[in-house]
């Protein structure tokens, strides 16, 4: 039984490590086929999308104007979307703007090294935490219902550009392996 076990581990690991190679050279392909950024942008939601098997995915870009709206999504409702694409790193509290303006601390467990926000269970952890903690913070995702919540940031050098904004209903959807994936990728 611990060898079929072992062997089962075994072959679910090389199938996630052909799934990361796979999405990799997609995200190389895709950033080398366009010369527009709207089509290359769109394909790459698709493609994370099809990574994670989440049911949403969005790409925020930063704008002079400190706004960052959505310029693509997938999955996401259309209330949400107008709601959620005007935020501002100015006036606005998120984890979204967090991992935007690059205040995340990685000793924190739902932060990454590289200043992504994950978490595999919202309500869970909202539950273990005081309002006085919370803050400002909106929450929204939450309240859509969003129980996995990802945030990866995609850079040059190290300018935070805009936002991979992962999300889905169930819980559990985005092991820190995969999450890395993007990070790589972004």
């Amino acid at each position: 039984l611990d060898r079929l076990m072992s062997l089962s581990r075994q072959i679910m690991n090389r199938k996630r490590a052909e799934s990361a190679l796979k999405f990799s050279q997609r995200t190389l392909e895709i950033a080398n086929s366009h010369t527009s950024i709207k089509l290359l942008l769109d394909e790459f939601c698709s493609e994370v999308m099809g990574f994670t098997g989440c049911e949403a995915v969005g790409l925020r870009i930063l704008g002079k104007d400190g706004l960052i709206p959505y310029v693509t999504y997938k999955g996401f409702d259309e209330d949400f979307f107008f709601k959620e694409s005007p935020l501002s790193i100015e006036a606005d509290h998120c984890m979204c703007i967090y991992c935007v303006r690059g205040e995340t601390d990685p000793e924190k467990p739902f932060f990454t090294k590289y200043g992504s926000f994950y978490m595999n269970g919202t309500t869970r952890f909202l539950a273990t935490i005081s309002d006085e903690e919370k803050g400002a913070t909106r929450n929204e995702c939450n309240r859509r219902g969003y129980e996995t919540v990802v945030l990866v940031p995609f850079k040059s050098v190290d300018r935070i550009l805009g936002l991979i904004h992962v999300a889905d209903r169930r819980e559990d959807m985005m092991p820190l392996e995969s999450v890395q994936v993007i990070e790589r990728c972004a």
